[in-house]
């Protein structure tokens, strides 16, 4: 847990419930549970929860990634209050424009988005913060990172994660951000996750759940394009240009062969003259 962005979740707990208390971190025992909230690389609703590692990005002009965290029927998160994650990505060719909360419905899926829709049963917002060079492995002038955070407002408000998975289905989708494509000459961007929290019905951090490993929105620049093929407008002014060439060429002989038939019609009129 990183303690630079536990006071943007605090933030919206504050505005959320007027008050809260001190946090106090349990122990983490080696045998207790644990989970990942991974990053989809192409989130294609707000109840898609089959997380994807790459995705290919060409000719796009926004994606959209999701943050699911792994929970099931059999390994449920119980007692959650709220809870905050972040994706750190390059800002030089990225903007997100576009936070939607999960909206998976049935038994182990609390439809964030219904939550946030239905007015006074939760808040939830998003923020941009810089980055920490040593901490996130990147360029502060080149990176940023986006917080998404969630908080029940109700006081005794809480509710458990635990959808029934599938092959398609590898958790609980907690929200999804879309980017824009800033840069039209992008080859490839990562998005990695970080900054989780999860906090239980007191406000306490609930242990064990982990950032996943970064993604990779892959893509090429576009073709040089190949010069244009001759066309036959061209080949027609060709043969234009070579019949005119040619032409001048024939009125060169014929107009050489008048000017020796007039000199020989003349030669024979002087010699007829001096008999």
């Amino acid at each position: 847990m990183n303690g630079r962005s536990l006071p943007g979740f605090l933030a919206s707990v504050v505005l959320a419930l007027l008050a809260i208390g001190m946090i106090s971190v349990p122990s983490i025992h080696a045998s207790s549970p644990s989970w990942t909230v991974s990053l989809d690389a192409n989130s294609t609703g707000p109840t898609d929860a089959n997380v994807q590692s790459s995705h290919s990005i060409i000719g796009q002009t926004n994606v959209t990634v999701g943050a699911v965290v792994n929970a099931s029927a059999a390994h449920p998160i119980n007692n959650v209050r709220g809870w905050q994650f972040g994706i750190i990505y390059e800002n030089t060719s990225l903007t997100p424009w576009l936070v939607q909360y999960g909206a998976q419905s049935g038994a182990g899926n609390p439809n964030w988005a219904l939550l946030v829709a239905s007015g006074g049963s939760a808040f939830a917002s998003h923020s941009v913060i810089g980055v920490n060079a040593t901490i996130c492995g990147c360029d502060p002038a080149t990176h940023a990172e986006l917080i998404v955070y969630f908080t029940l407002t109700g006081a005794s408000s809480t509710v458990h994660i635990g959808p029934v998975v599938s092959p398609t289905v590898k958790g609980n989708l907690l929200a999804s951000v879309s980017f824009n494509v800033t840069n039209p000459s992008i080859v490839g961007a990562r998005f990695t996750p970080t900054d989780i929290i999860f906090v239980d019905g007191n406000i306490n951090p609930i242990p064990n759940i982990l950032a996943g490993p970064s993604i990779t929105e892959t893509g090429v620049s576009p073709p040089t394009p190949p010069p244009p093929t001759p066309t036959n407008t061209i080949y027609i002014l060709l043969g234009i240009v070579g019949a005119v060439l040619a032409g001048i060429v024939v009125f060169a002989i014929l107009r050489r062969r008048r000017n020796v038939l007039e000199a020989s019609s003349n030669k024979s009129s002087k010699v007829r003259s001096g008999h």
